[in-house]
């Protein structure tokens, strides 16, 4: 037993040795607030990952026997497993002893197997984490129960006994290679008879005189992934990566925002020229409405006043048409006539209504001051703008007669 507790401490020293970024156990709470590493996360393993195969020999024997030396029993074994993470697995193991001393059972080359499933558990990737591969030297733990069987001739106290057995040891494993396909270890460890085939009224008991001690050297060969590594593959972005991206993001969702508000200003904006459309369109129709009744009504007076741009006063080349709305209006003493005034939209005047206005009156203040044309029979209204009573342009430069009644 000494010797075994011996070797128990020896590898948990390899392990802080040899571990790569071992972090003390101490140390685990205090890191949880600190900045996330750079590790990228696994890549997902398929259902054919991560087994592996190994062969391993060596030798056993009862400690509880005072002349060891003499009990020495040597054994081969077959183990297939699996790693289903980086730190917990499982393994079946199936044992082969050549011999089974002190008993000494004859008839048989083997004299006892010991088949059964065990746990393992990586101790340096638990307490260390895991890297982009394995660390060149690993200690894994490994626990778990099996079926023993002895053989030998009939009649013999331990021939053709199946017991109920349960193992655990430690595997100090070295990992060569830069793709750690391959795995030496040295595994020592204990195995109990824990319901003896022989003894089954005893129950199940893990009592120290029906062990036996054991020291294993073995190979194993992990297969190739479907990723193409031998072992657990981390892949994706690392952390500085996410933050890098999540910063991008934060940066591009700020940009979406302001773009958003901008094309609401523009909405807006949009909203309200599509309105000053609107209305401009209606006092379009309207005056279009207007210069077709113009053209079609035959109270129309035939005469009109012509004005230069921008001015509204009445040239004297104007007075003898001024006249003739005078002679009119002097032969039909009840006529009331609307004199209405129009201007057309040049570059350089803002106020297109108000100098149509500004005709109007002056036509009116001429055909009152200088005609005698009583002032309430006429009545001056601005036309608006239009360009479109004439194909020539200054034409619509005008003040026109409507007789809107003989009363």
């Amino acid at each position: 037993m000494r010797t075994l507790f011996s070797l128990l401490a020896a590898s948990i020293f390899v392990c802080s040795a040899h571990a790569e970024g071992l972090t003390p156990v101490g140390t685990a709470n205090r890191q949880q607030s600190a900045p996330e590493t750079d590790e990228r996360t696994l890549v997902e393993s398929k259902t054919f990952d991560n087994f592996y195969i190994g062969v391993g020999g060596g030798l056993s024997f009862m400690p509880f026997y005072t002349d060891i030396h003499k009990h020495l029993n040597p054994n081969a074994s077959l183990r297939i497993g699996r790693y289903f993470t980086p730190v917990f697995g499982l393994a079946l193991d199936a044992s082969a002893y050549l011999d089974d001393k002190p008993w000494n059972t004859i008839g048989s080359v083997v004299k006892y197997t010991n088949a059964g499933a065990m746990a393992t558990i990586n101790l340096s990737n638990w307490i260390g984490g895991y890297g982009e591969r394995p660390r060149p030297f690993e200690v894994e733990a490994l626990f778990g129960f099996g079926w023993g069987h002895a053989f030998g001739q009939p009649g013999q106290k331990h021939a053709r006994q199946n017991d109920l057995t349960s193992r655990t040891g430690l595997s100090l494993a070295w990992n060569p290679g830069w793709n750690r396909a391959w795995k030496i270890f040295l595994e020592p460890a204990m195995a109990w008879n824990i319901l003896d085939g022989s003894a089954r009224n005893e129950g199940v008991q893990y009592n120290y005189k029906k062990c036996f001690a054991q020291l294993n050297l073995g190979l194993c060969y992990r297969f190739r992934n479907s990723h193409g590594s031998h072992n657990f593959k981390r892949g994706g972005m690392g952390s500085s990566e996410r933050y890098l991206l999540q910063g991008k993001v934060r940066e591009l969702a700020l940009e979406l925002d302001s773009t958003i508000q901008v094309l609401g200003d523009a909405q807006y904006t949009l909203d309200r020229q599509e309105k000053t459309i609107g209305r401009l369109q209606f006092e379009s129709d309207s005056t279009t409405q207007e210069i077709e009744a113009i053209r079609k009504q035959v109270s129309i007076l035939p005469v009109m006043i012509v004005f230069r741009q921008g001015s509204s006063e009445v040239d004297e080349a104007q007075l003898p048409n001024l006249e003739l709305i005078a002679n009119y209006m002097r032969q039909h003493p009840k006529a009331v006539v609307q004199v209405r005034g129009y201007a057309t939209p040049d570059a350089d005047l803002a106020d297109f209504r108000r100098m149509a206005e500004a005709r109007a009156g002056s036509v009116k203040y001429l055909l009152a001051k200088r005609f005698n044309i009583p002032a309430e029979r006429l009545l001056a209204v601005g036309g608006g703008v239009t360009n479109e009573l004439f194909d020539q342009t200054e034409f619509n430069r005008i003040v026109t007669f409507k007789v809107l009644s003989e009363q």
